[in-house]
């Protein structure tokens, strides 16, 4: 609350002058709740009026047409879904800025009951869509074969209570919204989600209109990364973010609702492994291929202009060719000074040539051998960065899955109630976790083949702690691999391993703790490495970690895959008894 009380401190102190790029509106899709949660913040925090913009904030109403709002000019920028590409191609002048959402959080809600769990369940329901918008749900049916025609498709009306009341079989709802709203009633409810289809879209794209864009480069530029700085902000504080929004934005929503709908949009935003705003132009293809397929928009569509690009030239097309008609005469008028130039100089350069015949056929020579290097240097500086660019999207597509896995583990671990279950699917995630960070890092950094351990263990660990961390249990960490950067093959065993010790300490060593420490340390000794592991929890007495040793057996399926790992590495895990219990692995 005084982290609060201090945002709003900050929110009061007036402007010293008037913003610097105008006043602009910000069309929101829906009513105030957290799915707007970073441009509020941006508002409050000042990040906007920092930037020298002056931004209201608009919420939406059921009858807007968001994309129409932003290109006939009542507002500068809005959030919409992946219809823009539509609108785009139907020649409606949007521009995409980012994306705040990686998966769609789009769904087909219906009450269990009505046992509607497919798309082929919807054939001859009444379904309510909002009018002239959810191609991602068209593109689901389109998927499935199912005849649209075969449903009875009826306008939104924003209710809940139509689908609640049975005046409605399902609704195109936001796993963010609706289906928490249900959950939080008691009413138990089917979620029917394109993603499961094989339609990932984007959710909630920031835009603007190629108007604005033109006219304002710089105002454009600034109001992205001031909305951007919002969302970091207000994912890396959700409670205090839940208080701004009840102070200043409220719209009936609870703080506990506003803390669900937080969480349901973290598993959306994968904001942990990629920044938030990112966009791919192969998604967007992908999008709108589909659409494509659908018959929403031809065969031939083209993304040109569409994806926002800070280094795209902005200057007007009249300009432009204004200046190219001075060029152009200025370049003429030289040709004709230098035509002049030439008659006079003629006799000149007759006796000149006749002179320097032999330095200039050995010249020609020269540029001849030099042109051709460079002609080599060049094409093998384009293989380089073509190969660098299809490792780095292969590292981003093995990413991208296995962050679909952890999503789906994370589902598992939500809907299961066996412990013994739910740690085993944690453990699979932190496996899960590991590697994807060995991608992260690989996609995200300078190099392509090499990964900082310092930084790459320290995430590790504290992203593990932190998924077994449990009420009254204090726990510290301390990592240490300065200065060491390994090769993707040498850093995922070693993660792998982390990974499986550290789990299982937090699993089994601090059982009745109220604190607990765990260390993690890589050095170099002598030509080799040595990484070792410990705790200061219950631990194992000295004859257990003794036939331990002995018999390459720490307990289960999990140190087996640990032993193997050090295997691979060329060296062997030994285990230490003493106050808690140290893993030590030296290997080359």
């Amino acid at each position: 609350m005084i982290r609060l009380l201090a945002v709003f401190a900050i929110a009061a102190i007036p402007a010293l002058a008037p913003a610097a790029m105008g006043k602009v509106a910000l069309q929101l899709k829906w009513r105030h709740q957290f799915q707007f949660a970073g441009y509020y913040v941006a508002a409050q925090m000042g990040y906007y009026r920092d930037a020298g913009i002056d931004v209201e904030i608009r919420e939406a109403n059921p009858d807007m047409n968001f994309t129409d709002e932003v290109v006939q000019g009542r507002a500068q920028y809005g959030i919409n879904n992946t219809d823009l590409l539509i609108d785009r191609v139907e020649g409606k002048k949007v521009v995409v800025l980012a994306v705040i959402f990686q998966h769609s959080p789009d769904i087909l809600l219906s009450l269990a009951k009505s046992g509607l769990s497919s798309p082929k369940d919807f054939i001859g329901k009444r379904v309510m869509l909002t009018p002239g918008t959810e191609a991602e749900i068209y593109s689901m049916f389109a998927n499935e074969s199912v005849p649209t025609s075969a449903i009875d498709f009826i306008p939104h009306s924003w209710n809940i209570e139509d689908l609640v009341s049975g005046r409605v079989d399902a609704v195109s709802a936001y796993t963010t919204n609706e289906s928490l709203v249900l959950k939080a009633r008691g009413i138990r409810i089917n979620e029917v989600r394109p993603l499961t289809y094989g339609i990932d879209f984007y959710g909630d794209c920031l835009f603007t209109s190629e108007a604005e864009l033109h006219a304002h480069p710089a105002r454009a530029a600034a109001f992205l990364a001031a909305s951007l700085k919002g969302w970091d902000w207000a994912m890396d504080h959700v409670e205090e973010t839940c208080d701004l929004i009840l102070d200043k934005y409220p719209s009936g929503k609870d703080k506990a609702s506003l803390m669900a709908e937080a969480a349901a949009m973290d598993e959306i935003m994968v904001h942990k492994f990629v920044p938030i705003g990112v966009m791919n132009p192969g998604r967007w293809r992908h999008v709108g291929d589909t659409y494509a397929k659908l018959g929403a928009i031809p065969a031939d569509y083209s993304l040109d202009g569409f994806l926002y690009d800070p280094k795209a030239p902005t200057v007007d097309p009249r300009t432009l060719k204004l200046v190219i008609t001075i060029l152009t005469a200025a370049m003429a008028a030289s040709v004709a000074y230098i035509l002049i130039l030439r008659t006079f100089n003629s006799r000149l350069e007759i006796e000149v040539a006749s002179r320097t015949a032999g330095i200039e056929e050995l010249n020609r020579a020269l540029s001849a051998e030099v042109q051709e290097r460079k002609e080599k240097e060049k094409l093998i500086a384009i293989s380089l960065g073509e190969k660098e660019v299809l490792l780095k999207e292969v590292h981003h597509r093995v990413r991208n899955n296995l962050q679909v896995i952890a999503s789906i583990i994370n589902m598992q671990i939500a809907g299961t109630g066996d412990f013994r279950i739910h740690d085993m699917l944690k453990t699979l995630r932190s496996r899960v976790f590991s590697m994807a960070l060995v991608h992260e890092r690989l996609y995200g950094g300078d190099s392509i083949s090499r990964i900082d351990m310092d930084e790459y263990l320290r995430t590790l660990v504290e992203e593990i702690v932190m998924a077994y961390q449990r009420p009254g249990l204090a726990m510290a960490t301390e990592v240490e691999a300065r200065g060491i950067v390994f090769a993707a093959e040498r850093a995922m065993p070693i993660g792998l391993i982390v990974g499986e010790i550290v789990s299982n300490s937090m699993k089994h060593a601090f059982n009745d703790r109220a604190a607990g420490r765990v260390e993690v340390r890589l050095r170099r000794a002598g030509p080799g490495y040595e990484l070792r592991i410990s705790d200061d929890g219950t631990g194992l007495s000295r004859e257990a970690a003794s036939r331990a040793n002995d018999a390459r057996d720490g307990g289960g399926i999990g140190f087996l895959l640990v032993d193997a790992l050090a295997s691979q590495l060329g060296g062997k895990l030994n285990r230490e008894a003493g106050e808690g219990l140290t893993y030590l692995l030296a290997f080359a």
